[in-house]
């Protein structure tokens, strides 16, 4: 993980604010890492997609995620996700009509990760960025940690690049061999 302070125009660009909505509150922030990670698992794996989700979901359903993780953030914790219930999955879209249709596989693969996250990461995700010492490619790197889940299996698919687009654009990771994905 990058100790760098975050720039002003990190947080400020329009672009970046769209990519990805910013926990407001500390127990927000607790779970920040665990909430990118699901977040862009949400989002569409396609290979020409630059957008964060070609379906819509994310979109729609960005400020209520948000919300979600600023009032109940155990809900974004290796265990929350792991029991994710398609009710809970729900209430968290109310409403978006994008969500419907793909309720059932959201709530597969977040708790994909969700049990990733316990058996492999000890609940955290910055244990697994830890023990990357800040590699991608490699029998150690973030990408052979990662490809043990469903969201992110594909090493060259768009979930995997726009996943590390957003945690070097937050400061929040800096591969030692960017070159990799071309970062």
């Amino acid at each position: 993980m990058s100790n760098r302070p975050k720039r002003e125009e990190d947080q400020q660009s329009p672009h970046k604010a769209q990519l990805l909505p910013r926990p407001t509150t500390s127990a927000g922030r607790s779970n920040e890492l665990e909430f990118i990670l699901a977040w862009v698992a949400l989002s569409s794996d396609a290979p020409d997609s630059d957008a964060m989700d070609t379906s819509g979901l994310v979109a729609c359903c960005g400020a209520k995620l948000v919300h979600v993780l600023d009032t109940q953030p155990l809900a974004f914790t290796a265990r929350g996700l792991s029991s994710l219930e398609p009710t809970a999955m729900k209430l968290w879209c109310g409403g978006c009509p994008m969500a419907d249709g793909f309720v059932a596989e959201h709530v597969r693969v977040l708790r994909d990760l969700g049990s990733w996250l316990e058996r492999d990461c000890g609940g955290l995700f910055a244990n697994a960025i830890t023990a990357s010492k800040g590699r991608l490619a490699g029998r150690g790197g973030l990408l052979a940690r990662l490809a043990r889940t469903e969201a992110y299996s594909n090493p060259r698919g768009a979930r995997v690049q726009r996943l590390f687009r957003t945690l070097d654009t937050l400061q929040l990771f800096s591969a030692v061999d960017p070159e990799t994905l071309r970062l």
